[in-house]
């Protein structure tokens, strides 16, 4: 029997690499499906689906026709360092916040206190 999908690295339920990241901008640029993009990295179509839409990023080209008159061109392309740093920026925020943090006035309270 012969193996129709390699599946012996499990990938679910792990974050995107970088290395992922930047095969995921080069499969787009060779214009590839997001399923077929999944199905390559051994992904979920919806994480590349959500990963595609954070890294999106919209870059401007202007051609000139002639010396007055010039087309502006919006094209809409995935950065896998846009992708990246959105990922860890929110990676960063992420998590349970520091209780003293917010009762940094009790923790003044209490040390003067105890200084007494």
């Amino acid at each position: 029997m012969t193996l129709i999908k390699n599946d012996t690295f499990k990938t679910k339920h792990t974050h995107l690499s970088v290395a992922e990241h930047r095969m995921i901008q080069m499969l787009l640029r060779k214009k590839e499906s997001h399923r077929s993009i999944a199905y390559l990295l051994n992904r979920s179509p919806q994480t590349i689906n959500n990963e595609v839409k954070r890294g999106m990023i919209t870059k401007r080209f202007r051609l000139k026709v002639n010396k007055k008159q010039s087309t502006v061109f919006l094209v809409r392309s995935y950065s896998h360092k846009k992708g990246q740093a959105c990922y860890e920026l929110k990676r960063k925020n992420c998590g349970r916040k520091y209780k003293w943090i917010s009762c940094v006035a009790f923790i003044e309270y209490v040390t003067r206190k105890i200084a007494i």
